[in-house]
């Protein structure tokens, strides 16, 4: 995994990256913002899913993510134009929509 400008070449990447490819778990909490232990309640949440490359290596899928991601936006632009936005979708759209109603502060 190359390093430069301080990101991981697979995350720099991730946008070219195939379906079909596995990622690591350092690529997921950068790719989401979130940390480990927030990824494995995830994966134990069975919001995300993973994948056993060999017994002590887990790799989570490129396509599985890109879906995760896509469902989010998707949840949060519903919530964005509902006009019952006290109500909350779930949990990940509420914490999106804060991260990005305030831009660098999380």
């Amino acid at each position: 995994m190359s390093h430069n400008n301080g990101l991981p070449e697979a995350l720099k990447s991730f946008d070219s990256l195939p379906n079909t490819a596995q990622v690591r778990l350092p690529i997921v909490r950068a790719l989401f913002g979130i940390s480990s232990a927030t990824v494995w309640r995830m994966v134990i949440a069975g919001t995300l899913r993973t994948h056993k490359l060999t017994p002590r290596t887990t790799t989570f899928n490129v396509g599985e993510l890109r879906k995760f991601l896509d469902e989010r936006v998707l949840e949060v632009t519903t919530f964005n134009s509902d006009s019952h936005q006290d109500e909350f979708i779930s949990n990940d759209a509420n914490l999106i929509r804060i991260i990005q109603s305030h831009p660098g502060e999380c």
